[in-house]
């Protein structure tokens, strides 16, 4: 099975497109999560793999950033989100009529639909994940379970495993070696650099879109 695994997008609709036509062709388009927040489409992310996901083509895990939204949206804590870039993610649901020029609205559907979304993805070769996954051999039985560990952990993970790990959310593209400098993994999330990346795999060839100028972000 051929995957275009996508780091972190962040809200960065433009950046995915021009990332996907540098990579190959795929039977996959596989999103590590944090669809949203910091850059200014949200909404246009969110459409687009709703789309792509319904036809089969695509598939986005469940991040720390799409947590926060809908714990926003289904009445939990605001605060945190709008402080993480949330703002940005309202913003680009606005919509404007005459009576409230600059209401936000964000569909239940697309609330719904990010409720629904796997915390990790697997083949026989492959484990992808938001968080790095530590081991193995301690993921939850189904990737339904929005467990907090995997949506929220730093820790890299162990080494070796019986499959090559791939996650986002550190900030910072990495590939994990062992000892004799084989690869067993990687941190596809290089956001602090103001990059989009993207892996395709079984080659494991890296693409990269630059975020393009004015770009909001926190």
């Amino acid at each position: 099975m051929k995957i275009n695994v996508i780091g972190d997008i962040a809200g960065r609709y433009d950046e995915l497109m021009l990332l996907l036509e540098k990579m190959p062709e795929a039977d996959l388009i596989l999103s590590v999560g944090d669809l949203v927040d910091r850059g200014p489409k949200s909404k246009q992310v969110i459409q687009w793999f709703m789309k792509q996901q319904k036809l089969g083509k695509a598939e986005a895990i469940y991040g720390n950033h799409e947590d926060m939204m809908v714990e926003s949206c289904t009445g939990g804590n605001t605060r945190d989100w709008l402080y993480n870039g949330g703002t940005f993610t309202l913003q680009s649901y606005l919509k404007k009529s005459e009576t409230d020029p600059y209401s936000a609205l964000i569909p239940k559907n697309h609330i719904d639909w990010l409720k629904k979304r796997p915390i990790y993805f697997q083949t026989d070769d492959l484990f992808v994940s938001h968080a790095p996954t530590t081991s193995l051999n301690s993921i939850p039985s189904s990737p339904q379970c929005h467990d907090f560990f995997f949506i929220w952990n730093r820790f890299i993970p162990r080494k070796p495993q019986s499959k090559y790990m791939i996650h986002g959310h550190n900030g910072l593209f990495q590939i994990y070696k062992d000892e004799n400098g084989t690869d067993y993994g990687m941190c596809i999330d290089d956001s602090h650099k103001g990059v989009l990346t993207g892996l395709h795999w079984p080659t494991k060839e890296i693409f990269t879109q630059t975020f393009l100028p004015n770009e909001t972000t926190l």
